[in-house]
């Protein structure tokens, strides 16, 4: 599978590389781009999402080595800004079928906000509109991040068995992927 005809929404702290050459033009703008807008988070979410591999070649690798999961899809690509509100217009003027979401709310004990992890806000409910169709008209997937946060033992909040996902990526009808480390 390639991706081909699939549009999706990338919305990150910051803005992909619109002329990056694994992108081969297939990068739309879904919000003003300036210099200081751009960063290499974005771009390297939407290099695993749609990266072409191009350039594995010449940077060191094997010919299409890191070629992203859907080298076809075309991106829009979101600043957080405005979310979720921007999902109507990608939705509605983009067309786009899946929402990709790499961030979420910080959680830490310097800003005394421990008792939100699990917590269903923060747009958890607005998300969980969206993917059914009731917000903005068209039903879209969403995927979030499940963050990088949290430390394997004692973070910055106290785990508990069950309060560890931070919001929004805790609504219920949205795909929230997370890591562990095996050892």
């Amino acid at each position: 599978l390639s991706g081909e005809g699939v549009v999706i929404g990338l919305w990150d702290p910051g803005l992909v590389v619109p002329s990056h050459a694994d992108f081969e033009g297939r990068v739309t703008m879904g919000d003003t781009l300036t210099p200081e807008d751009i960063t290499p988070h974005a771009t390297h979410v939407a290099g695993i999402l749609t990266g072409s591999g191009g350039r594995s070649e010449s940077q060191g690798g094997t010919p299409l080595q890191w070629r992203g999961v859907a080298p076809a899809v075309r991106v829009v690509s979101y600043d957080t800004a405005e979310e979720p509100e921007e999902h109507e217009e990608a939705i509605r003027d983009h067309g786009i079928v899946i929402s990709q979401n790499s961030w979420g709310v910080r959680v830490d004990k310097f800003f005394a906000n421990c008792h939100l992890l699990g917590d269903y806000s923060y747009g958890a409910p607005e998300y969980d509109a969206i993917v059914n169709g009731t917000m903005f008209g068209g039903r879209v997937s969403i995927v979030f991040s499940a963050g990088n946060a949290r430390e394997p033992v004692a973070g910055p909040c106290a785990p508990t068995p069950y309060a560890t996902m931070l919001a929004p990526g805790t609504a219920k009808n949205v795909v929230t992927v997370g890591a562990i480390n095996s050892n």
